[in-house]
């Protein structure tokens, strides 16, 4: 398996140039935080339909739960984009035996040493509106390492509005745990996922706090222009 390999300075350096992408390509990222409890949990878990996934959890952390962070990645993204490493970024392959047991003991180990942990507990990215969203069994597993119940389910989810530029919103809620089951995960990342579409669809999105703005489209320059227009003549 592929370990982590963080680096302060390397976050330090990165981090302008991931706000600058998230401006680039964004209209705007909006985050609901519903945690009553806002101390950070040891196990995060998040639905997985974009590459942009993991950099929204490194937004997510920096802003809300400065936790030390680690990622699970799946190996074959790891390879391609390794700078994930310096971030927290470590690797798992499903498909091998061996591997899949020393990511199995790292990840606990991260636990055990009060480490945070990001999970995307279906295991690859799946269109956002596909239902069941398929829980892999690791995260029960990992859950049951983790030094107390509480769990932090993270929703992300993509779409246009009214601008050229697609915008995020994202879901965040605590949730204590006692009968754990690949059914329990699966049952309320569904229930959250489809909360947080119901709000986008219906526009019920006033409770949403903008993280990052994106920077102006075309659009609203040319309203900007039109009024300027209007009120010279």
């Amino acid at each position: 398996m592929i370990k982590a390999n963080k680096s302060r300075l390397f976050h330090a350096i990165f981090r302008p140039f991931m706000l600058w992408q998230f401006r680039k390509n964004f209209y705007g990222i909006h985050v609901l935080d519903e945690r009553i409890n806002k101390q950070p949990t040891s196990l995060f878990v998040m639905n997985h339909s974009s590459w942009w996934d993991g950099l929204l959890c490194l937004l997510l952390n920096e802003k809300l739960f400065n936790s030390d962070a680690y990622m699970m990645m799946d190996e074959e993204g790891l390879q391609k984009f390794p700078f994930f490493r310096r971030l927290g970024a470590f690797s798992i392959n499903s498909k091998d035996r061996g591997k899949l047991r020393t990511s199995y003991r790292y990840t606990q180990s991260l636990l055990q040493s009060k480490k945070s942990v990001w999970l995307f507990p279906q295991g690859e990215e799946r269109h956002q509106e596909l239902r069941p969203l398929a829980v892999q069994r690791g995260v029960v597993h990992f859950h049951n390492k983790a030094p107390h119940g509480d769990v932090t389910f993270i929703s992300a989810y993509y779409t246009f509005l009214r601008e050229q530029k697609p915008e995020v919103f994202i879901h965040v809620q605590t949730c204590t745990l006692t009968h754990t089951t690949i059914e329990t995960f699966e049952e309320q990342m569904t229930r959250q996922l489809d909360r947080l579409r119901n709000s986008v669809i219906t526009g019920n999105l006033q409770q949403f706090e903008t993280f990052v703005a994106g920077r102006r489209t075309i659009s609203e320059w040319f309203q900007t222009l039109s009024r300027r227009s209007e009120r010279k003549q």
